[in-house]
């Protein structure tokens, strides 16, 4: 069994949504917004489903702020984070990946 399918297997046994329970979820969030200077409503949190949207929304949001980054710095910073809270190793991740499914969150 590969790396990848041994960590997601374990994640996906964690929790059922990143969005409904827990303080891992909660300090993930809360390190999304302190990094990139938005605030993401809980309203909009529960339908954000994989990194990539993810990434989306903080870049419209950086944009309707007036202060755009690229994709590309988006991207490595929400993979960093997101390895650092959930204990996957960054290379693991791409932006498909989806937070109740793949990440048991």
């Amino acid at each position: 069994m590969s790396v990848s399918r041994r960590i997601l297997g374990w994640l996906s046994r964690v929790g059922d949504t990143i969005f409904r329970d827990g303080l891992d979820t909660v300090g993930y969030l809360v390190r999304i917004e302190d990094e990139f200077g938005i605030q993401i409503p809980d309203k909009e949190a529960v339908n954000i489903k994989t990194l990539a949207e993810l990434c989306n929304y903080v870049a419209k949001q950086r944009q309707l702020n007036m202060n755009a980054l690229g994709a590309s710095e988006i991207w490595t910073t929400v993979r960093d984070i997101t390895s650092e809270e959930f204990g996957v190793d960054a290379g693991e991740l791409h932006p498909e990946i989806r937070f109740v499914e793949d990440l048991g969150c």
